[in-house]
């Protein structure tokens, strides 16, 4: 079985809870580097089928080398590209954009909102795990039509990292969502003093909105 980073075993959970109960499914992980998060949800069954994404050939290359000799050749498919062109979304896929900034992930969603329109895209479901600009990318998803299904916290070599499980609906859902302090899994559990921290910089930030200042998250 394919060992994960703590922040990547929390990506991972996050794509486990979306395919639960919807069949075959394919998860497409952009930016794969590697591809061990997409060679382990081959190996646990958690989809059907792997498509992995990279723009450099050499991390491309290391993720079509992992899958092909773990015998996930026939299940698998590794593109040089950048983000998802080139490649049409299909019915329950699940997209995974973890590991990159929060403005390559607004980018990448950006082009396949234009690439394969908004019919498509709300039969998708999107597991987004920015490394910075948390702010900017709640905003984004907000404005754009998302809603939030799950979001969990994780603290991995000293660094905190949260995942956002998003639908797109077309709508204009509140712009906050409210980080899960209670995974059953103790490696995603966050300290309550933690907790209690981001309540009072979310305060602070509703606070700044209402004096019509444009912040939006703290930047954790």
């Amino acid at each position: 079985m394919q060992n994960l980073t703590v922040r990547l075993e929390m990506v991972f959970e996050q794509v486990r809870s979306a395919v639960s109960g919807t069949g075959d499914v394919r998860v497409i992980d952009v930016g794969s580097d590697h591809g061990y998060l997409a060679l382990r949800c081959l190996e646990e069954g958690v989809a059907k089928k792997a498509v992995c994404t990279e723009i450099h050939e050499g991390p491309a290359k290391r993720s079509q080398e992992a899958l092909d000799s773990a015998g996930y050749s026939d299940c698998s498919e590794v593109h040089v590209t950048d983000g998802l062109i080139g490649v049409p979304l299909q019915d329950n896929d699940v997209i995974v954009i973890a590991g990159m900034g929060g403005l390559n992930i607004i980018d990448i969603i950006g082009q396949a909102i234009k690439d394969n329109g908004t019919e498509a895209m709300k039969k998708v479901t999107f597991v987004l795990q920015p490394q910075k600009s948390n702010e900017i990318v709640r905003k984004y998803l907000a404005e754009t039509g998302f809603v939030y299904v799950d979001e969990t916290v994780c603290y991995d070599r000293d660094i905190f990292y949260n995942c956002m499980r998003v639908v797109y609906k077309q709508e204009m859902p509140h712009f906050l969502s409210a980080i899960n302090p209670h995974s059953s899994d103790p490696r995603f559990q966050v300290p309550h003093e933690v907790v209690m921290k981001l309540a009072e910089c979310l305060i602070d930030d509703m606070e700044r909105e209402e004096q019509n200042q444009s912040v939006w998250w703290h930047e954790y």
